[in-house]
């Protein structure tokens, strides 16, 4: 037998704590690798979708803007085709009209700030009134001054549209005889044909809108949010560029190549679907939107008729779109991604080294702690019981719906139900057997409404029903007497069989409210109407003035 030495098994011993060691703390570190991965990938993808949607939200605010800015223009040009004096100058031909013409056409320019010249041409093309912004001295141009516009593609389009039409020019650089006016004035000319009592086409009223105030809004958003805006025509022109050595490709000879398609192909590629979206590449992160100055115009703001705005809307749509664009540059997203990495790796050696088992007690008390709030806005949103949507809820559905009709002309019905016989129920079967009804209740009429709809307890036995999209009143009428058809059926519950009856009163946007707490005032009395019937138990609100009474 060999002799026993001490120091062979003490060696032995550490042999094994070493390799034991070595080998938990492999797997401790591929595990926190595979942590630390799965949390760069989640947080970088967080945070580009965050940006994404940041960008979309500028991008939608952009647009806005945009389509205000023209919408305001189109309305100013409207008004002053509808001038008195103008109107009465058509009749008489009186010049002296022309001075109180020119008169309203420089308050116009000088309060505007936005406009470079407002005229009146006449059916020959002839200027018969101007005014000149003047950088802000704006001045009515004398008559030796003014200029036969008939060949102009401004005027030719503008004197063949129908009365209420609106010409919107392509947005380029003034030129002044023939040659680029510097420093450079992008212009927008927006025009309307006008006519005579007649019905004679006498002429027509021109606004040169001063866009470059329009781009420097849109500029602005670049320093406000740290991303770059881009504005290019539909052939990839920069129209607005964080260099100004691109834009106004498409007029300058010098700038013919300063296209984007040449700095960024790959997203051209993209931007060519004509859809909204985003695209990340080594060049950054960009967010894009086809852009038309027309889109979502109110025809009620310049009381134009709703065919001829769609006319025109269509028109435009066809010839002047645009295309928006913000970049986030390669740098400023590798900042941040650097800066997560450098924080990871910090926090991955303090764990690695010093609370390796305070990581597990961490990651569950996030867990934990997100298992909380979920049922926390849970709770805060739905019925305990039933698991229905709340009051709180109900009412935010409401008032998306009521959005959501009132953009696309839909009409939505709300039932208010309050179920009959349910004390009597409670009262005699007990509390549990009433929470029983409840729950099949709440089932039933979940049952019998669509995907779309919204169910909703709001207390006791109450309920409520957002119908959306409805084709009338009595198709609203016919959904509450069918559910109330299906609720007065027997139902069996642990305790037995029990009847229970149903009073929905019905109110429906736009034709009886068009808020929402007016809209449940009227399906609430309508209810009570119902309740006070021995007969009819589904009523349908009457008129706004039941509010009031």
């Amino acid at each position: 037998m060999p002799e026993y030495s001490p120091n062979i098994e003490t060696r032995h011993r550490t042999r094994e704590v070493i390799f034991l060691g070595s080998l938990l703390m492999g797997g401790f570190c591929l595990i926190l690798l595979a942590l630390m991965t799965l949390f760069y990938t989640s947080q970088r993808n967080d945070y580009l979708k965050r940006q994404h949607e940041r960008q979309m939200h500028i991008i939608a605010e952009q647009s806005r803007l945009v389509q205000d800015t023209i919408h305001e223009v189109i309305g100013d040009v409207l008004y002053l085709s509808r001038q008195n004096e103008l109107l009465h100058y058509l009749r008489t031909r009186n010049d002296r009209l022309k001075a109180e013409i020119a008169a309203e056409y420089f308050q116009l320019t000088l309060s505007k700030t936005k406009y470079d010249q407002v005229r009146f041409l006449d059916q020959m093309g002839m200027e018969k009134i101007r005014v000149n912004y003047n950088n802000g001295r704006p001045f009515v141009v004398s008559a030796n001054d003014l200029q036969n516009k008939s060949q102009r593609h401004y005027f030719t389009e503008t004197i063949q549209l129908q009365p209420g039409d609106i010409y919107i020019s392509q947005l380029d650089l003034n030129m002044e005889k023939g040659v680029v006016e510097k420093p450079y004035n992008p212009i927008i000319r927006i025009s309307t044909p006008i006519f005579d009592d007649l019905g004679m086409c006498q002429g027509c009223i021109v606004i040169n809108f001063r866009a470059s105030l329009m781009l420097n809004d849109l500029a602005q958003y670049s320093t406000i949010n740290k991303s770059q805006s881009i504005l290019l025509d539909r052939e990839g022109y920069y129209i607005l560029s964080p260099d100004k050595t691109e834009e106004w490709g498409a007029q300058l000879a010098t700038r013919r190549q300063k296209k984007f398609l040449n700095s960024f192909p790959e997203v051209w590629e993209v931007i060519l679907q004509g859809n909204t979206g985003n695209l990340i590449t080594a060049s950054g992160l960009f967010t894009f939107s086809p852009l038309y100055p027309f889109q979502n115009h109110s025809h009620q703001a310049i009381n134009i008729s709703l065919s001829k705005l769609e006319h025109v809307k269509e028109k435009i749509k066809g010839e002047h779109g645009w295309i928006l664009i913000n970049r986030i540059p390669p740098e400023h997203l590798n900042t941040f991604l650097k800066n997560l990495l450098n924080k990871i790796g910090l926090v991955s050696t303090v764990i690695a080294l010093f609370i390796v088992p305070g990581t597990w007690i961490l990651a569950g008390a996030i867990i934990k702690r997100r298992a909380f709030q979920k049922e926390l806005l849970n709770l805060a949103l739905h019925d305990p019981l039933t698991g229905l949507p709340n009051r709180r809820l109900f009412y935010t559905r409401l008032q998306e719906g009521i959005a959501h009709a009132q953009r696309f002309h839909r009409k939505l019905a709300l039932l208010y139900i309050d179920l009959d016989g349910f004390k009597e129920i409670n009262d005699t079967l007990g509390h549990e057997a009433g929470d029983e009804l409840l729950v099949k209740i709440s089932a039933l009429l979940a049952e019998n409404l669509r995907m779309s709809d919204t169910v909703a307890r709001l207390g006791g036995d109450e309920f409520a029903c957002i119908l959306q999209e409805v084709n009338a009143k009595e198709g609203a009428f016919q959904a509450a007497r069918n559910l109330q058809a299906n609720i007065v059926q027997p139902l069996a519950i642990a305790s037995g069989i029990v009847d229970i009856g149903a009073s929905i009163g019905i109110a429906v946007y736009p034709d009886h409210a068009s808020d929402v707490d007016p809209l449940v005032q009227l399906a609430d009395a309508a209810m009570y109407i119902s309740k006070a019937s021995d007969t009819e138990k589904c009523t349908m609100a009457s008129a706004h003035s039941e509010l009031s009474a």
